[in-house]
């Protein structure tokens, strides 16, 4: 058996310098970086409690203009009021979307046929100077009840698409609104940790529009006031993760090109069941947190939480990582396994394989200990990762999901049986 021994070697990126948060939310730790999309009104006591006990930081749930301001300077803080205990009980940050139109300014408009929530018709989204203040102040007051010491507020969600901004994306109107919105939650509360435009199609050398919207927001007013620019890097069907390496050579270039030095956070992303094997899920979950640690990506929600319709052949439904009833996918089983392990973990480096296809990551964690993960892209042979460590040498197969292979204080001498 041939051992190539690998030295272990600084992994650099392109990304622009670290932005200085407002509050100390974000964080470089596995764990404390990952999160997980929850549908507020099935998010029970429970849920919460399991979620963080997993090893998640982070959950990621919506408010709606409509849920609070049902009647025009009338707010209803109930229901939220309660989840955001909830959630803060169980220990965990927030990532908010503040969103959606009110019916009071634009009225509807007709929804596209055969559309994937099966709605008839959508609520326009707030475009003329009133309906821009109106929702400026609702912003205003949601930042103003529930502060800025755990939570990261998100300025919409994927207003880039027709879906979440009717009747049809406007670059230049969204970027008065998140201006608008971002200034006045500052008014009020000046520390808010500020996030958008929360882009829903990753910009592509062969699509001119969604490169244009996020170039135009880059440079826009709203850009400037925000923390910190969220996407969502969802992949075509079973794509694998590391496909999202393309995406962010574009996107951090992007950034540096527009002057914005701020972190890239990764606000949503995930693979539906009706596409993707849930055994190829879980070999993807917890990939696409460390890919993001990887490329200095300091938050990651995955959606979502639990599955969320009933039909079988319905997408949207089956992006869980637990079924509807809350019993556990291979997925979640997998995460609840291995994130504990790597909850306060940061990144040391990455070691340098001769097959770019291995993957082999050192994490350093509380206690001065170090801890050794790896995977491997490869369809088959998988190499056994060989190391010496107190106690003597041991050894362990990659696979195509990650596992944690070692923990130690001094790993050293880690060899690879196949190039």
């Amino acid at each position: 058996m041939r051992l190539l021994f690998l030295f272990l070697s600084v992994f650099c990126f392109v990304a622009p310098p670290c932005h200085a948060a407002r509050a100390p939310l974000l964080s470089r730790a596995v764990g404390d970086g990952f999160g997980v999309q929850i549908k507020g009104w099935i998010a029970a006591k429970e849920d919460l409690e399991r979620i963080h006990a997993a090893g998640f930081g982070f959950v990621r749930f919506a408010i709606g203009w409509t849920e609070i301001e049902k009647e025009l300077g009338h707010y209803d803080w109930q229901q939220t009021d309660a989840l955001v205990a909830r959630v803060r009980r169980a220990g965990l940050k927030m990532v908010v979307p503040l969103l959606g139109g009110h019916p009071s300014y634009g009225g509807f408009v007709p929804a596209p046929p055969n559309n994937v929530d099966h709605d008839l018709v959508r609520v326009r989204a707030p475009m003329t100077p009133e309906a821009i203040q109106a929702y400026a102040r609702f912003t205003a007051q949601v930042v103003l009840r529930y502060g800025s010491k755990d939570i990261v507020w998100e300025i919409w969600n994927e207003p880039d698409l027709a879906r979440f901004w009717p009747p049809k994306a406007d670059v230049q109107h969204f970027s008065v609104l998140a201006e608008a919105a971002c200034k006045t939650m500052r008014s009020v509360v000046p520390d808010a940790f500020i996030v958008g435009p929360s882009l829903g199609r990753i910009p592509d050398p062969q699509d001119d529009v969604g490169s244009a919207f996020f170039e135009s927001f880059l440079s826009s007013g709203a850009s400037a006031c925000m923390d910190a620019i969220t996407v969502h890097p969802y992949r075509h069907g079973d794509e694998e993760p590391e496909a999202v390496f393309k995406d962010y050579r574009r996107l951090f270039p992007l950034m540096i090109k527009h002057r914005v030095s701020k972190p890239l956070l990764n606000t949503e992303w995930g693979y539906t069941g009706t596409q993707v094997s849930e055994e190829k899920r879980a070999d993807y979950a917890l990939r696409t947190r460390l890919i993001d640690v990887m490329w200095g990506v300091p938050l990651s929600i995955w959606y979502e939480w639990k599955d969320s319709r009933p039909d079988p052949e319905d997408d949207e439904g089956h992006f869980g990582l637990v079924y509807a009833d809350g019993k556990a996918k291979p997925a979640f089983k997998w995460i609840e396994r291995l994130l504990p392990v790597l909850r306060h973990a940061v990144l040391e480096r990455q070691i340098h394989t001769l097959n770019p296809r291995d993957v082999l990551l050192l994490f350093s964690a509380p206690e001065g200990k170090q801890i050794l993960v790896g995977w491997s892209l490869r369809e088959k042979d998988y190499p056994s990762v060989s190391f010496k460590k107190e106690g003597g040498k041991e050894g362990v197969f990659l696979s195509s999901c990650p596992s944690v292979l070692g923990v130690s204080s001094s790993l050293w001498e880690i060899s690879l049986d196949r190039p």
